[in-house]
């Protein structure tokens, strides 16, 4: 099984040069490694909520499937990164439980029923009195810097995942002029003609699934799997008006995956093309690592170029070179949404349940 590939991608453009050295970055993100909650409670970073009483703690790690001190790898070009995130596992059930004990022993004592005022109030106590005794659970949430093609790629299909890293990138970096990849013409017009004429490009084969969303304001979708061809049930919802928005194909036999209407990519799997162009491993893994990850990278430029090409031109891309004062602008507007947006992620005590994350006792990749 190959040691290295993101099972979810969403790409970002920069829209300045970068300088990046795999030195500058690693020095960038040594001041927000990933630190160990203290066993006494007490706080080592407050900004990235060290502290065990803490629900969320953020920070870099090692980004490679083997003991490494270093924070950033270098290879073909491109510095990978990791950002780990530990969330306290409080079961409701058990706070719920000890709640009502609590709240029992009191209206038995003073012979009255509590507000809920302070039944709230008395379940915020438990909750951060139980929070320094709590397992924690951690997820990954990986990228790298293409600094050949200027992209920034992230191991995720969610907004809200994808916002969580590059805000904090942002903050410890100083400054990320991104924008998404996004093609001129909506995919979702592009995808249903694939599917309704078969005139997908030489290059790109339809799988066997699709999701169909109607353009009116309930938003139906309907998400379709059969034959390899689609059957006549898709071609009967395009005919009433609805739009393919997601869509699995493959690549040239060395990749499959769904590729929706936000330029993402998700589900992805390695094809035997991809498999078979991999050394054989000599029992390396560092050696291993480092070939998987030159080809992966090398497989995700010609593959991106290549969607583009079916899908239209890169409008970001082609906004900022016409006009570079907009550009930054954008940058800008997109800079303050990702931290609002990953502000509200890290305050929130559950995360979404993506492929792109593994639990403490999984591998990272």
């Amino acid at each position: 099984m190959p040691l290295m590939h993101f099972k979810q991608v969403s790409f970002y453009r920069f829209t300045k040069d970068i300088d990046f050295t795999q030195e500058s970055l690693a020095a960038a993100l040594e001041s927000a490694r990933f630190q160990e909650a203290p066993a006494d409670g007490g706080t080592a970073s407050e900004d990235r909520g060290a502290g065990s009483s803490l629900p969320v703690r953020f920070g870099w790690s090692n980004p490679l499937p083997y003991d490494s001190e270093s924070l950033v790898y270098e290879q073909n070009g491109c510095l990978l990164f990791s950002l780990q995130k530990a969330e306290k596992v409080l079961p409701a059930s058990v706070v719920n439980q000890k709640l009502d004990q609590r709240v029992q022993a009191i209206e038995m004592k003073d012979a009255r029923k509590l507000r809920r005022k302070e039944k709230q109030e008395m379940k915020e106590d438990l909750i951060a009195e139980l929070l320094p005794r709590a397992f924690s659970k951690s997820s990954w949430s990986k990228a790298y810097i293409d600094l050949t093609k200027g992209l920034l790629v992230v191991a995720s299909s969610s907004a809200n995942k994808a916002d969580e890293i590059t805000s904090l990138l942002r903050e410890d970096v100083g400054s990320l002029p991104i924008l998404p990849v996004k093609p001129d013409v909506n995919p979702a017009l592009q995808f249903t003609d694939w599917v309704k004429n078969q005139s997908q490009p030489a290059n790109l084969a339809i799988g066997g699934a699709c999701t169909l969303t109607s353009q009116d304001q309930q938003g139906m979708s309907i998400r379709c799997k059969g034959s390899e061809n689609l059957n006549e049930a898709v071609l009967s919802h395009i005919e009433d008006g609805l739009l393919v928005s997601k869509l699995d194909v493959s690549w040239e036999d060395r990749m499959s995956f769904s590729l929706d209407e936000k330029f993402t990519l998700s589900g992805i799997k390695l094809l035997d093309a991809a498999i078979d162009s991999m050394p054989e491993s000599d029992g390396d893994i560092a050696d291993r690592f480092a070939s998987e990850f030159h080809l992966f990278t090398s497989d995700m430029r010609v593959l991106h170029d290549d969607l583009l090409a079916a899908l239209g031109a890169d409008g970001a891309d082609t906004e900022a070179q016409a006009d570079p004062a907009k550009a930054d602008s954008s940058t800008q507007a997109d800079d303050a949404g990702d931290s609002n947006d990953a502000n509200q992620a890290a305050a929130a005590t559950a995360d979404e349940n993506s492929e792109e994350t593994t639990t403490a006792e999984d591998a990272p990749w």
